[in-house]
Parts: C-alpha cells; sequence; structure tokens
C-alpha cells in the first residue's frame, strides 16, 4: 500500500470518528466532554468506599458496570433535556433492561461453575428467585435446593 493510500483511509476514518464522537458525545456527556467517565470514576468509587465495589473480573460484574454507564446516560439526558442524537431513549432502556438479564444469566453461569453453589438469596427456601415453577430461575434454584 502506498503512503498515500492509507493516509486517504485514515483521513477517511478520523472524519467519521469524530462524527460519531459528536453524536454520542452529546448524548453520553454536558459541557465537559469527559462528565461521563469522571461520573462513572465517582460511581465506581463511592462503591468501593461503601464495601460494595464490583469485580470486572466477572462477567456478571461487567455486566453491572454497562448497567451503571446506561444509568448515567439516561440521567445526562433527562438533565439536558434533549432528544439523544445516537440512540433513542427507548433503545437505552432496553439496553439497560438487557445487561440486567445478562447479569441474571452470567451469574446463574458463574455459580454453576463454582461447583453449583446456591447464590446467597436463594438460600433460604422460601425466597425462591421467582413465584412462577415454571420459570427458569425458580427450577434452577430448586434444583440448588435439592442437591
Amino acid at each position: 500500500m502506498k503512503l498515500e493510500d492509507a493516509l486517504e483511509i485514515e483521513i477517511a476514518d478520523h472524519l467519521r470518528k469524530m462524527e460519531i464522537r459528536q453524536k454520542k458525545g452529546s448524548d453520553y456527556a454536558n459541557d465537559d466532554c469527559l462528565a461521563n467517565f469522571k461520573a462513572t470514576a465517582e460511581v465506581m468509587l463511592a462503591l468501593k468506599r461503601n464495601g460494595m465495589e464490583i469485580d470486572l473480573t466477572t462477567p456478571h460484574g461487567v455486566a453491572i458496570f454497562h448497567q451503571i454507564l446506561k444509568m448515567l446516560r439516561r440521567l445526562n439526558l433527562y438533565q439536558k433535556k434533549t432528544a439523544p442524537e445516537n440512540e433513542s431513549l427507548d433503545d437505552t432502556f432496553l439496553d439497560a433492561s438487557n445487561y440486567l438479564d445478562l447479569e441474571k444469566e452470567c451469574y446463574i453461569d458463574y455459580m454453576e461453575e463454582a461447583n453449583d453453589s446456591v447464590p446467597c438469596e436463594a438460600k433460604d427456601e422460601d425466597k425462591l428467585a421467582s413465584d412462577d415453577p415454571a420459570s427458569p430461575s425458580y427450577k434452577k434454584v430448586e434444583k440448588w435446593l435439592k442437591a
């Protein structure tokens, strides 16, 4: 590849990156383009100070982290009182819900890999994960309780 061709590709990519950054930046930040990063760090620090540090070395910890990012995006959009430029608020609600589901699935998978341990909230037979006996989480906890 010739240098001129490589530079042409990089300039085009740079222009596309700046366009995306401008769109997403307005959805995730206020006047301070780094506000989202700063707020995320503050939330993570507050959780750590209060003994609720998120373990980002686990899949469910990563899912929790993504939920925090979506929450901060929503808060920023509410504060600005403007329509999002990148993804709709409805999509953000769905993303947040998906991350919660993914967290649950990652946690169940994590617990299964940890010698079929029972999640702490499921140890009491009266407190099954779901009241619906047909639900997968009910069946999973029921299996753990009978083991």
